[in-house]
């Protein structure tokens, strides 16, 4: 999957550079006469809305209290993967660049969103060899709240339409619910709580195309990756060391349909 993605992303970098750059192309030699100059450039302001499917991956690090010595688990250490299917809707704003049958633009946009991936519910992970075996409890959860993206595209103007890729960076902010321990009476098993913000990429392609006036209509297919990040938490039980490590890794894909308001047409 890794190999493929480095890989769209080179092919997508390639064909950006292509289109947007080399206006004496010998490939496209017929662009120029579907050039529409009336249609687009200059700055727009939208709305959107559209699907998000989100993935979030946990995957769980030995914890500490495995050196102690004093327990010994009766499970190997598990990758939480979760999907879940949600919607996302906000605003962009932007600014495209006319040439001669192609574009080149700007755009940045915002989007809320309550994607949530429920990677564990409350189970039993493993259980301690004591006198009387007492069952871990675990779960873990873990939303996308919003995210936002800053991108460049570039592509064809073809008659009131524009065809593009794109590209760019991405933030979102992201809480985690993580609880633990022994499930027995005067074992803490309190919730933890996560409030992150990070930084990733994304890539795509669309197409924008101009029906009434000032006016147009567009569709985008997203993808969004994030930097890894790991994740501790205490649980209380006996004798032991008591910390937990993770280490989340989330992405999803986003299909939106949008308008947007161009004023200097």
């Amino acid at each position: 999957m890794r190999k493929w993605l480095n890989g769209f992303v080179s092919v997508t970098a390639c064909l950006a550079i292509h289109l947007t750059v080399s206006a004496q192309n010998d490939f496209l030699p017929s662009v120029s006469s579907y050039h529409c100059n009336s249609s687009f450039g200059g700055f727009y302001l939208g709305v959107h809305g559209g699907f998000i499917g989100y993935e979030a991956i946990a995957n769980e690090l030995p914890p500490a209290y495995f050196d102690a010595g004093a327990f010994t688990p009766t499970e190997t250490y598990e990758t939480l993967q979760a999907i879940d299917p949600s919607w996302e809707a906000g605003l962009q704003i932007g600014y495209d660049w006319i040439y001669d049958g192609r574009f080149f633009g700007l755009i940045a946009d915002w989007a809320w969103s309550e994607s949530q991936a429920q990677l564990l519910k409350a189970s039993t992970l493993f259980i301690m060899p004591l006198a009387n075996p007492v069952p871990f409890t675990a779960e873990a959860s873990r939303r996308m709240q919003w995210f936002s993206t800053f991108r460049a595209r570039g592509g064809l103007n073809l008659v009131d339409s524009l065809v593009y890729i794109t590209g760019g960076a991405a933030i979102a902010e992201f809480k985690t619910l993580i609880s633990g321990g022994f499930s027995a009476a005067g074992f803490d098993t309190t919730p933890h709580h996560f409030h992150q913000h990070l930084w990733g990429w994304t890539v795509g392609l669309g197409m924008e195309h101009a029906f009434w006036q000032k006016l147009s209509v567009c569709i985008e297919l997203l993808y969004l990756s994030f930097d890894t990040k790991k994740l501790s938490f205490s649980a209380d039980f006996p004798d032991a060391a008591n910390a937990f490590f993770f280490d989340f890794s989330d992405n999803g894909w986003v299909g939106r349909l949008g308008v947007n308001y161009h004023f200097a047409l």
